[in-house]
């Protein structure tokens, strides 16, 4: 897959606030009851699926790479999201946890940008996407017809 090195990076930058941040949401929502934080592993899941199927979809399919891009990256920060003011509401109870604390902030900072950089790349390669079809379809009507196997 060839990606510009913006986009690149900002996947590089989801898979890690993904493995630290949004890993950290069950984590902490879990001391509201097991059923949430089960729901959360189902959403840290989709999140962890929908970004390596946009990854793939960039150069294989690329009508459904923003959707599943924009999808991706979107629980992502909700996921991270999540997980800080559940520390924040565990802190107001006086359960603190180091680790997240330490944690949240530092994957909140990152998304920042990798979710600027996201969206200006995928509307970028949204607006090319129409070009690019247009380049496809042309060679497929000058590549010669084959002819069917003789039995």
């Amino acid at each position: 897959m060839k990606k510009n090195r913006a986009l690149s990076r900002c996947y590089l930058g989801a898979y890690i606030v993904w493995l630290f941040g949004a890993i950290l949401a069950p984590l902490v929502l879990n001391y509201w009851g097991a059923a949430i934080s089960i729901i959360c592993v189902i959403f840290v899941c989709i999140t962890l699926a929908a970004l390596i199927t946009s990854h793939v979809f960039y150069s294989k399919l690329p009508q459904a790479y923003a959707p599943v891009s924009f999808v991706g990256h979107g629980l992502n920060t909700v996921l991270v999201i999540a997980g800080f003011i559940g520390e924040i509401l565990l802190t107001t109870m006086g359960k603190a946890a180091p680790y997240a604390w330490m944690i949240a902030p530092i994957a909140l900072a990152l998304l920042i940008p990798i979710d600027i950089f996201v969206i200006r790349c995928n509307l970028k390669y949204m607006k090319h996407l129409p070009a690019r079809a247009k380049k496809e379809e042309k060679k497929e009507e000058e590549k010669p017809a084959e002819e069917p196997a003789a039995e």
